[in-house]
């Protein structure tokens, strides 16, 4: 529990220092209290990543300390230039910074309880996962160290890694523990800059919102194939009948399904009515022969 308060107080004063631009660049209290702790978490994370590419200073606690002080200065000195500017004097917290707050924890804690029900770091990638995060934990360089060949760095794109890493680092949580926290976080952190944009979209309806959040589904084919014991073979009759399962009751519903898709069976994935499709094979960045996979 000690773990999860000092994680929840991390992110929080993340959110709070973002807080200020944000309302100053939107002009409202709404969509800067959505995206402020997402925006403070990255905020930080460039900041300090920027500062850590000098050879005198690494990407440290005390790193991410001088990033989160020099954005908490930022933020004190837009928001009383703000409130000059407007004659606001609204309190710091309101209802939208509640509303807010709800659409970031609740999400989150509904990951928490799953990942708390099974902690395991296990399956599918999350070993890569973990020792990438263990990587910007445990060392001050950057480029991180890659985990699989010694004396080399990373070379793959870790800015998700990254953020974990900022939150561990801050928090001075165990990585293993800070894993389990990050899934969960992500998740509201998803959760709330989809919100932000339903309600943008909706002219403010709350309804929208959340629906934003929870309104399509995304089965993870290659996860499923692996699960159900047939790692990687999305073809698999079994891993084709799992994930039309899952087509079936989005569509029953009504909710949009995110589904995988190859050269050679774009078209019938289309006719299925799936709304969104992540494509996989090596022609997936070739537009041309999709177009042709397409029928032009």
């Amino acid at each position: 529990m000690r773990d999860v308060i000092i994680w929840v107080i991390t992110v929080e004063v993340l959110g709070f220092v973002a807080a200020p631009p944000l309302r100053a660049f939107f002009s409202n209290r709404r969509d800067a209290a959505l995206l402020s702790r997402p925006v403070g978490l990255a905020l930080v994370a460039y900041l300090g990543w920027v500062l850590s590419l000098s050879k005198s200073i690494g990407f440290e606690r005390g790193t991410l300390l001088l990033a989160l002080a020099l954005l908490a200065v930022a933020a004190v000195f837009v928001h009383r230039s703000w409130r000059r500017a407007t004659a606001a004097r609204e309190p710091f917290w309101g209802p939208d910074e509640t509303r807010a707050a709800l659409f970031f924890w609740a999400p989150a804690a509904v990951f928490l309880a799953i990942r708390a029900a099974v902690p395991e770091i296990l399956g599918a990638e999350k070993f890569m996962d973990l020792s990438f995060l263990n990587s910007l934990i445990r060392h001050d360089a950057m480029p991180p160290l890659d985990p699989w060949m010694a004396g080399k760095t990373i070379n793959y794109y870790y800015w998700g890694y990254l953020l974990a890493a900022v939150l561990a680092k801050l928090s001075g949580i165990s990585s293993f523990v800070a894993y389990n926290l990050a899934v969960a976080t992500f998740a509201g952190y998803s959760f709330a800059a989809a919100a932000c944009l339903g309600l943008r979209l909706s002219g403010g309806k709350t309804a929208a919102g959340v629906w934003a959040g929870i309104g399509a589904v995304f089965a993870g084919m290659g996860d499923l194939s692996v699960s159900l014991g047939h790692g990687g073979d999305l073809r698999h009759p079994e891993v084709e009948a799992a994930g039309a399962q899952v087509h079936e009751i989005c569509t029953r519903h009504g909710i949009p399904c995110v589904g995988a898709a190859s050269e050679a069976n774009v078209a019938e994935r289309l006719e299925q009515g799936f709304k969104i499709l992540m494509f996989y094979g090596e022609t997936s960045l070739d537009r041309d022969r999709w177009r042709a996979a397409l029928g032009g």
